[in-house]
């Protein structure tokens, strides 16, 4: 018995041995034949990664390119040409001191020629009209034709290679690019070196030696190189791979060593390899500043998710207040409170969610699940409660609100560019009821919108054809009814849609970047007809747009001198939302504007954001008791009250105290009871034109016009 087990595992025994042995054959006969093969394969990996390399680093330039180009901030300063230079200077010029993925901006508009250049921070204006800098740019942006929104390649100047990127400077919202740009897009094309420098770390990555870039073919593996008309430019090469060959030198007793190293050496290879072409990827799905997927990584996302029918919502935030900031601060805080904002969002997704930064100051939550519509809602939710606190950088208080779209899709196909766009409409929907909140997006959203496109279209031409009109509301003395002031208020009627409110065209205006327009307009008319009309006051409202336009009190000083209206009957009346969103800046404001002779009334007054201590910090002239107070006072005793300690308040600090909205005696009895110096209001006179104030101010007293 044991003899038969010790003869079976004799027999097993040279079974084994010679399996080993002819296995020892096989691979010591193809060995040789491995060797070249594996050299083969290593140049087709090396060709590949090296062709990557190239294709990932335009890849990434061009996500930079459209991230910033992609921006309502960008197109409005670029196509309403308010401050396009100062822009260009600030959030394009400003980034290419020290980014890894670009050294040089251009901006080249609609008729293909550059309006200003720069590099490492600095402009370069000698890149205008010749160089192949400005030459390459300008052909490159001429590939953009329509249904392109970006283009990318590579060119040579002077022996020295680079890769540009061009995209399309436009708004975020279609509707808004048929409005504004209609088609006759502005580009911005950036550029990124790739010297020698740069070649040799990028075969370092990959593993290849010896990797140089020529204009001559030279005699080892290499790949074309083509720039963006085509033309061969020059050829990226490197070392042979002799991995191979290697292995067979090894000697005959370590040759299964050698084999497995070989292999085990391929496997690390191929790992390496994997890894750093993740990394590449994601780079190209990842914004530079916030480290967030950007836009091109949430449309993958959101497509994925559409492949699958996975039920998800989607909020899309964008940042109001956020270019006041980078104004009065600089591009370096702005950068941080990015990051900050990227953080918050970060926290409050709880690992629940994806949170992408789309470029300038737009943000996205992309969220799955059953729950989608109540978990991306109740971070919406929490990221604005947040927000009404503000944000501290660098020890700075920095206010910065929000408006937010959301929406979902529930397995109906919805793909990535329809749900962005619907979210987009919610979004500005959210922004025109007054910022700082959500908006989920109806389908009469649609209609909203193409009606406030169109309203929008409508009265930029009627801005331009000076068809707004200034109507004039009175304000009366509140014992002798004497006319003291009138207030000037803009009516508009559109020629399809008829006489429009101005709470329904004002934010549209603000959405479309016209109230800025709007606001001169009337100042300038509402001055240029009462310049000459005696004692009486001229109140005007101004918008918190123009109030963060630095220019504005140079505007208001060329109006007064024009007109050649007296400053000291000019009243400008902010609102309290005004103030507290930028205190210090708002103080310098004003400062600026009572430098003119001009006073300005605090609007108002009441509806839940200034303190009366507050009140202390401004030098107002006078304060207007919002109409709500008003209204109330007849049956709340807490809001007459609140009359009564307003009205004292004002009197300790020398202001005038106007009641708005008095549409009754009774109202009108219990505002001069509480100690009002002044009254507005239907009850005090209607909104007229300006022929018909004359004879309305001689009814109240003899406050008579001069011819």
């Amino acid at each position: 018995m044991y003899r038969h087990l010790s003869k079976g595992r004799l027999w097993q025994g040279l079974f084994i041995a010679a399996l080993g042995l002819f296995f020892l054959a096989i691979v010591g006969v193809g060995i040789m034949s491995t060797a070249n093969g594996a050299n083969d394969v290593e140049r087709e990996r090396t060709t590949k990664l090296a062709r990557f390399a190239i294709d990932s680093r335009m890849t990434t330039l061009s996500a930079a390119a459209e991230a910033n180009s992609y921006w309502d901030d960008a197109a409005d300063a670029v196509y309403r040409g308010a401050g396009r230079d100062s822009f260009f200077d600030t959030n394009w010029l400003s980034p290419t001191v020290d980014n890894p993925d670009y050294d040089a901006v251009i901006a080249v508009d609609v008729d293909g020629k550059v309006w200003r250049a720069g590099a490492r921070g600095r402009v370069d204006m000698s890149a205008r009209p010749n160089g192949a800098m400005a030459s390459q740019a300008q052909r490159l942006a001429a590939q953009l034709v329509s249904g392109t929104d970006n283009v990318s390649g590579l060119y040579l100047d002077g022996g020295d290679l680079f890769v540009v990127s061009a995209s399309k400077i436009r708004f975020t919202d279609g509707a808004r690019n048929s409005a504004i740009i209609a088609g006759r897009y502005q580009k911005l094309v950036y550029r990124n070196p790739v010297d020698a420098a740069a070649i040799t770390a990028m075969g370092a990555d990959l593993g290849i030696s010896g990797m140089k870039f020529s204009t001559q073919r030279v005699d080892r593996p290499s790949i074309q190189l083509r720039d963006t008309d085509k033309r061969i430019i020059g050829y990226l090469s490197w070392d042979p791979p002799t991995s191979g060959w290697l292995a067979v030198k090894q000697s005959a007793p370590v040759l299964a060593i050698g084999s497995l190293l070989f292999f085990l050496a391929l496997t690390f290879a191929g790992r390496f390899g994997y890894t750093l072409l993740a990394r590449l990827s994601n780079q190209a799905l990842t914004d530079s500043l916030s480290r967030l997927p950007n836009r091109r990584a949430l449309r993958k996302a959101i497509s994925e998710r559409v492949a699958q029918r996975i039920d998800h919502g989607l909020a899309l935030i964008d940042l109001d207040g956020f270019k006041n900031v980078n104004d009065r601060f600089g591009h370096a805080v702005g950068d941080r409170l990015i990051r900050m904002i990227a953080e918050l969002l970060h926290e409050l997704s709880n690992n629940q969610a994806i949170v992408a930064r789309l470029g300038g100051d737009e943000f996205a939550i992309l969220i799955d699940g059953k729950e989608s519509e109540a978990a991306v809602e109740e971070i919406t939710r929490q990221f604005l409660e947040r927000l009404e606190s503000p944000m501290v950088v660098d020890g700075r208080s920095i206010w910065v609100g929000a408006s937010i779209g959301l929406t979902a899709s529930k397995g109906n196909g919805l793909d990535d560019g329809e749900l962005l766009r619907r979210a987009d409409i919610a979004m500005y929907s959210a922004k025109q009821k007054g910022k700082m909140r959500f908006q989920w997006f109806e389908s009469h959203l649609d209609d909203e919108q193409k009606f406030a496109s169109e309203i929008a279209s409508e009265l930029r031409d009627s801005l331009k054809a000076g068809d707004l009109q200034v109507m004039y509301q009175p304000i009366v003395n509140s014992t002798g009814q004497n006319c003291e002031c009138v207030e000037a208020l803009v009516r508009w009627t559109s020629p399809t849609h008829g006489s429009i409110p101005p709470d329904t065209f004002i934010p549209i205006a603000e959405t479309f970047g016209l109230i800025d327009a709007i606001g001169l307009f009337v100042m300038r008319k509402a001055c240029g007809e009462l310049a000459h009309v005696h004692d009486v006051s001229l109140a005007v409202n101004v918008s918190a747009a123009q109030l963060r336009n630095t220019q504005f009190p140079v505007q208001l000083a060329g109006i007064l001198a024009e007109t050649g209206f007296a400053p000291a009957r000019l009243e400008l009346e902010i609102t309290e939302t005004y103030l507290v969103t930028d205190i210090e800046f708002a103080r310098r404001v004003i400062g600026d504007v009572i430098a003119l002779g001009v006073s300005v009334s605090l609007d108002d007054f009441g509806t839940g954001y200034a303190s009366i201590g507050f009140l202390r910090q401004f030098a107002f002239g006078k304060l207007k008791i919002d109409k709500s107070l008003v209204h109330q006072g007849m049956d709340d005793g807490a809001a007459r009250a609140l009359v009564q300690l307003s009205v004292a308040a004002a009197r300790a600090m020398n202001m005038v105290v106007t009641a708005e909205g008095v549409e009754t005696e009774a109202q009108a009895d219990l505002m001069r009871v509480a100690g009002c110096d002044q009254l507005q209001g239907w009850y005090c006179g209607h909104p007229v034109p300006f022929s018909e104030l004359g004879p309305f101010m001689i009814s109240h007293h003899d406050i008579t016009a001069a011819a």
